[in-house]
């Protein structure tokens, strides 16, 4: 045990050299509220095999359910991205948690996001029907958007969580610390790649006290990219028989959960979804000015809501804001929810001009795209047009989809 909590380690060794990780686990009392399985780190270092591939061999015991879910993992991440490469665990142990108990018990990683104030609103007042869990404890990870180095900070933000936590009636706040970010893959990405697998591994160092983790979506069902780190088909793979992962509500955008979130006071003064503000060290508060503030202040705004901890923006910052490309699907879903619930603010017509200016972007790609698969079409209709059989009716479905251009 150090200050911090109790300390644990792993040593990854591969044909790319050794690498030793650090965690520090806080808010445990003894060594047997956290898991001595290997389950943990398999979940964590996942990517950081998949950079290598090949035969691995895990020195300790891992749960069976554990060692399936992961095989599941890679084949899906190999599957869409072959970069990703296939990974092969042979584990020393193998211990059978078949029959092993489960509880509705959850911890709750809490970062002060709207997803993350979503969930937690949703849960502890009852809120989502058979899926409802029961938030006994929350988690921060230090080393993941507050580096390492800048305690005080982390301090800050924790402190800041922690009181609105309290408000929900969540009082215990375990604290992490990872020094992954410094050592682990730089193969793939920690904000599209690896996020979801190290909070996950993380956190279930802590199953002996908690059999489920319920974390915030970051996107709904018809926006989140497939290769994302957090996403509804791979993320319950993460889980195991005695620690079940839960990606809450994939069904709601981020102006549906702001709407619930309205309801919640403190949770509106204490929003924390900056970046900037992490590693600029200006603090634990919003910038109010970054990409992701001003669309967060937009998806209140769309809600009839000035939030409280952002600054009032002018049309003239609006119209200023450069989102990129790929979150134009997200910005429409803003739009369509102020559509739909009649909001004439002007800040909606300047939006309006944004997404049509994007959409002529994509336009002469996507025309060319029509005229080929159509040019594409028309000719396997004339190749095959002897159709007699199925054999040939799949062989001139195959011309068809294998010329056509993907979205």
């Amino acid at each position: 045990m150090t200050e911090h909590g109790l300390e644990v380690k792993a040593r990854l060794v591969s044909e790319l050299g050794e690498k030793v990780f650090t965690t520090v686990i806080g808010g445990v009392e003894n060594e047997s509220q956290v898991t001595t399985l290997m389950d943990p780190w398999l979940r964590l270092l996942s990517f950081d095999m998949m950079e290598v591939g090949g035969d691995w061999e895990v020195r300790g015991t891992v749960s069976r359910s554990c060692l399936r879910n992961m095989e599941r993992f890679n084949d899906y991440w190999h599957s869409i991205d072959s970069t990703c490469a296939i990974v092969h665990l042979h584990a020393e142990n193998v211990f059978d948690d078949s029959a092993e108990a489960t509880d509705n018990g959850a911890l709750l990683p809490f970062s002060g996001g709207l997803d993350a104030s979503y969930t937690a609103y949703r849960h502890t007042h009852h809120l989502a029907d058979h899926k409802n869990l029961d938030i006994k404890a929350a988690l921060m990870v230090h080393g993941a958007d507050i580096p390492l180095d800048k305690q005080e900070q982390f301090d800050a933000a924790l402190h800041h969580n922690q009181e609105m936590l309290a408000d929900l009636g969540v009082h215990k706040v375990h604290v992490i610390r990872t020094d992954y970010r410094t050592f682990g893959t730089q193969k793939f990405d920690w904000g599209y790649h690896t996020h979801m697998a190290v909070l996950i591994g993380l956190a279930s160092f802590l199953s002996p006290m908690y059999k489920n983790v319920v974390t915030g979506s970051s996107s709904p069902f018809p926006v989140v990219p497939k290769k994302w780190g957090d996403n509804p088909i791979s993320d319950y793979m993460l889980g195991s028989r005695i620690f079940e992962v839960h990606t809450d509500d994939f069904s709601k955008s981020r102006t549906e959960k702001a709407e619930l979130v309205c309801n919640w006071k403190v949770g509106m003064e204490k929003l924390r979804v900056c970046w900037e503000s992490s590693f600029d060290g200006t603090g634990t508060h919003n910038c109010g000015h970054c990409e992701k503030c001003i669309r967060t202040n937009l998806n209140f705004l769309a809600c009839g809501v000035q939030l409280p901890c952002m600054p009032v923006l002018s049309l003239k910052e609006i119209a200023a804001n450069h989102g990129e490309i790929h979150l134009m699907r997200v910005y429409t879903s803003l739009l369509d929810y102020a559509h739909a619930h009649n909001c004439t603010d002007p800040w909606v017509p300047i939006m309006d001009r944004k997404i049509k200016k994007y959409q002529a972007r994509l336009a002469w790609p996507r025309l060319l795209k029509r005229v080929w698969n159509k040019a594409v079409f028309i000719t396997s209709r004339w190749k095959f047009r002897h159709v007699s059989t199925q054999k040939e009716l799949w062989a001139r479905y195959n011309y068809w989809h294998n010329r056509t251009i993907p979205l």
